[in-house]
């Protein structure tokens, strides 16, 4: 159904029941501060985190890290790492899209990430069209909207070319080190 009845139990005794809207996505994207807001958590190819000092380029491949992405196929037993076999990867079932500045980003893979528990991943490609400086990020679902976050985009030079990016990378460990934090809701 798309609506269940929560109730917490402490020590045996129960809370009101509250009830609730369900869904299966509900895309929030991990950001760089530990607020929850400005940039999000996106890596260029190099490991390194797009931000002002280096922007993500036109026609570039990033990876966004980010949760509430839902089932994935083939299914993965709860507590479970993300699958590193190129051949096995857990995809989300439900079709993931995505938009930088409110324009459509081409999505090469959604699923869960790598060698991580409970942590997905989009790889994306920046679209033609936007404006350099910081634009929203915006990741939907069939049945959730998330716009919480920034990528910082660079003004397009000559020698920007596009990279060729696998389906999918391990975690950078740029974000395991500094521990990345969940976006808060609005």
């Amino acid at each position: 159904g798309s609506i269940a009845k929560v109730q917490v139990f402490n020590n045996n005794v129960p809370s009101n029941a509250v009830t609730s809207w369900i869904s299966n996505t509900a895309p929030g994207v991990l950001t760089q501060s530990q607020n929850g807001l400005g940039y999000g958590d996106v890596i260029h190819l190099d490991g390194t985190l797009v931000n002002a000092q280096s922007p993500a380029q036109i026609g570039e491949t990033v990876s966004v890290y980010l949760t509430g992405l839902g089932a994935v196929n083939p299914t993965i037993a709860d507590g479970a790492a993300g699958p590193t076999d190129p051949n096995a990867l857990a995809k989300a079932v439900a079709t993931i899209t995505a938009y930088i500045g409110g324009v459509a980003a081409t999505v090469g893979y959604a699923g869960l990430a790598p060698q991580l528990a409970g942590l997905y991943q989009i790889n994306l490609t920046v679209p033609a069209g936007l404006t350099s400086g910081d634009n929203s990020l915006a990741i939907a679902g069939p049945d959730a909207y998330s716009s919480v976050c920034l990528i910082a985009i660079g003004s397009p030079t000559a020698s920007s070319s596009a990279q060729a990016v696998p389906a999918y990378r391990a975690v950078p460990h740029v974000l395991s080190e500094r521990g990345a934090t969940v976006p808060r809701s609005r």
